[in-house]
C-alpha cells in the first residue's frame, strides 16, 4: 500500500510546477526560513540603490541599472516567497486604502503641517 501511495505521489508531483511545488514540498518554517533571507535581501537592496543613486556620500561600483535591476529582482523574492506561504497578494488599489496607507498619509500630513508651523513663527520672528 504504501508502494502505491508513493507512485501515486510522485505522478501527482510531476504536474505540479514552480512555485506551487515548492509551496508543496517545504514546510512552513523552510517556508518562513526564505521569506526572512529574501526580505532582507531587498533590505539590502534599497540600500544600495540609495548608494547608486547619489543620494548617499558613501560610494558603491554598482550602477544605478544595476542596483534597480537588483531591488526589482529581490521584490519579486519576497512576493514568491508570499504566495508560497500562502499569503494575499494584495493589489495596488487595496494597498492604497490600507490602514497603513491611511497612517502613513497622516504622519506625514502633520509632519509637514508642523514644519510649516515652525516655519511660519521663524518667519514671524525676523520681523
Amino acid at each position: 500500500m504504501d508502494r502505491i501511495y508513493k507512485k501515486d505521489n510522485q505522478g501527482i508531483l510531476r504536474h505540479v510546477h514552480g512555485l506551487d511545488l515548492v509551496r508543496i514540498m517545504l514546510g512552513q518554517r523552510d517556508q518562513m526560513e526564505a521569506l526572512a533571507e529574501e526580505a532582507a535581501e531587498l533590505s539590502q537592496a534599497a540600500l544600495k540603490w540609495i548608494r547608486a543613486s547619489g543620494m548617499s556620500e558613501n560610494p558603491t561600483p554598482v550602477t544605478f541599472n544595476e542596483a534597480a535591476m537588483k531591488l526589482l529582482e529581490e521584490w519579486q523574492d519576497v512576493m514568491a516567497c508570499a504566495y508560497v506561504l500562502g499569503m494575499p497578494l494584495t493589489t495596488n488599489e487595496e494597498l492604497v486604502h490600507s490602514e497603513k496607507s491611511e497612517r502613513w498619509a497622516q504622519r506625514v500630513m502633520e509632519s509637514y503641517e508642523k514644519r510649516m508651523e515652525e516655519a511660519g513663527r521663524k518667519e514671524h520672528a525676523k520681523i
